[in-house]
């Protein structure tokens, strides 16, 4: 009796995304938290509401960026090199410095830039780097 199995084709280590993908996602990771720290305060008022636009456009941007490193370099390793670049500048930058100036400040737009771009960042870099079906190999078990 012979029995068809199908079980998840093992992938060879991925060679892609070392050097270039970190030092893009550095680069990236940077130039993203400078920015977001000094747009995101940013906000529409209609009527009684308040809409943090700027922190939804930065955090949207950083999903895109991470995103598009881990699709461009077959690795979810530029994209960790990312977010975490952007992780360090945003903590820094939302710290009290030696003058006493704090750059991110501890407003409500504020809170949801932080904690938004923690949460979604952390999503989209946990995503694997092919998203949709896995090729498939047949296994074939015979039993005597």
């Amino acid at each position: 009796m012979s029995e068809h199995l199908t079980e998840p084709q093992a992938q060879a280590p991925e060679q892609s995304g070392t050097w270039s993908g970190w030092g893009n996602g550095i680069i990236i990771g940077v130039l993203l938290g400078l920015v977001g720290a000094f747009l995101q305060a940013k906000t529409w008022t209609i009527g009684p509401i308040t809409i943090p636009i700027w922190a939804l456009v930065l955090i949207t941007a950083l999903a895109v960026f991470c995103r598009a490193m881990t699709t461009t370099y077959g690795s979810r390793r530029s994209a960790i090199v990312l977010y975490a670049s952007w992780l360090i500048v945003t903590i820094l930058l939302a710290s009290p410095m030696p003058g006493g100036d704090i750059i991110i400040g501890a407003g409500a737009a504020q809170w949801f830039y932080v904690f938004g771009g923690v949460i979604v960042g952390a999503m989209i870099v946990s995503l694997p780097a092919r998203l949709g079906p896995q090729e498939q190999v047949e296994v074939t078990v015979e039993e005597d």
